[in-house]
């Protein structure tokens, strides 16, 4: 909760430093995915502030989450491709941009490689023997 405070800062070195640490969270498994997917969305809503100082933070904490912000690439090429949107924005959604394509790509490559893996490699039957307890009478 402490960290997802700073998310909505307008210092952008805190809120990219939040993020990047929430992620790490995750990836370590102290925290659900589920977490860093909502701060996700929050940061794309705040795509749309009026204020451009939030949407500058918005684009940073969107490139620092990684995959949980993949749903809003769309979100960060309508920042950069906005002609009327102040250069820093711009530019800062441009580099979250290019930041979550190659997490994207990354994925990709990680599911293609695990699709060929389980295609390629063998079942592996165990055969367990039945045991069966003769009895005699005596």
């Amino acid at each position: 909760q402490v960290l997802s405070k700073h998310l909505t800062d307008t210092e952008v070195i805190v809120v990219e430093a939040a993020a990047e640490a929430l992620r790490r969270l995750r990836d370590s498994g102290a925290i659900a995915g589920k977490v860093l997917e909502d701060e996700a969305k929050e940061g794309a809503s705040r795509l749309l502030s009026s204020e451009w100082l939030s949407r500058w933070a918005a684009c940073v904490c969107l490139g620092a989450l990684g995959s949980a912000a993949l749903p809003y690439i769309q979100d960060l090429q309508a920042r950069m491709q906005d002609e009327d949107e102040n250069r820093i924005v711009h530019d800062a959604a441009k580099v979250s941009l290019n930041r979550l394509q190659v997490v994207q790509r990354h994925e990709n490559i990680f599911d293609r490689s695990l699709e060929r893996l389980q295609t390629h490699v063998p079942s592996i039957a165990y055969q367990v023997p039945s045991f069966q307890r003769v009895f005699s009478p005596e």
